[in-house]
């Protein structure tokens, strides 16, 4: 009964490392934590677009709308459960590089193929942080949609400027 046990429990967790279908791990990189306030504006106006419904809001958030066609996204499950994710995968198809990113990891992810940036919130809620304070923006209604954007690319709101991100350098 324990041997059955033990595969039971470790068997699982095992299997997920043994996969080496990746070049690196996020972790590996050269990378920096910073506030929201020193993101670049067009990754802040990402996420405020993605956060208010103008784009859809998917694990990967691109800064130029033709890296979509560089960078893919997969899911790796576990080898024997299939529901449990083991991690995911953050693919470059132009460079045939891929970037492993720890189940667990909030999203979106957003990258930036100008600068070869990935940016990653320490913050589960982020988007639902920012709707919340544009609806409530939105219900004063006093200013204008130039206003409400500049409140959210520059919020003087304590949740928001206090979240953090890292910003990674892609190879």
């Amino acid at each position: 009964m324990k041997k059955l046990l033990f595969v039971l429990l470790i068997l699982p967790m095992a299997s997920c490392s043994f996969d080496s279908g990746y070049d690196y791990k996020l972790s590996s990189l050269k990378h920096r934590e910073l506030p929201y306030k020193e993101l670049p504006d067009s990754v802040k106006a990402l996420l405020y677009s993605s956060a208010i419904g103008n784009i859809e809001r998917d694990e990967l958030l691109f800064v130029n709308s033709s890296d979509s066609s560089v960078f893919h996204f997969k899911v790796v499950e576990s080898i024997f459960v299939n529901s449990w994710i083991a991690y995911y995968k953050l693919i470059d198809a132009d460079k045939n590089i891929v970037y492993r990113i720890e189940r667990g990891t909030p999203s979106p992810y957003v990258i930036d193929g100008n600068t070869n940036k990935l940016y990653l919130t320490n913050d589960y809620v982020f988007l639902s942080r920012i709707n919340i304070l544009y609806d409530s923006i939105k219900k004063q209604g006093v200013m204008d949609s130039i206003a409400i954007v500049e409140s959210i690319v520059n919020p003087t709101h304590e949740g928001i400027c206090q979240t953090k991100f890292t910003e990674y350098e892609l190879k």
